[in-house]
């Protein structure tokens, strides 16, 4: 292999002069010109989808009406659990849409 110092991409590999050398050929070689923007046409589903994930974020990650139901029957004395409900519990959730 042989390396050719006095290659222009050799010598300016991470200089901003070749990498905006690098975006003009990149933009030629698609059809597009220097002087033209880009441009993104989302479509109501798109839009949607946005919308939905930051609806969902905006959620929080536990539901907080059933740990404080929860924890009141621990206090009180009146939460009863066997491993076996547990058990089965785990197994239908993890089973959930194997069908």
């Amino acid at each position: 292999m042989r390396i050719d110092s006095h290659s222009s991409v050799g010598a300016a590999v991470g200089t901003d002069a070749w990498n905006r050398e690098s975006a003009r050929r990149v933009a030629t070689d698609s059809g597009t010109t220097t002087g033209e923007s880009d441009a993104a046409d989302l479509s109501f589903g798109s839009v949607r989808v946005q919308r939905l994930t930051a609806t969902i974020c905006g959620l929080p990650d536990v539901r907080q009406e059933k740990i404080a139901m929860l924890e009141q029957m621990v206090r009180e004395g009146s939460y009863r659990d066997t491993s076996e409900a547990t058990a089965e519990a785990l197994m239908q959730r993890m089973t959930a849409g194997e069908d």
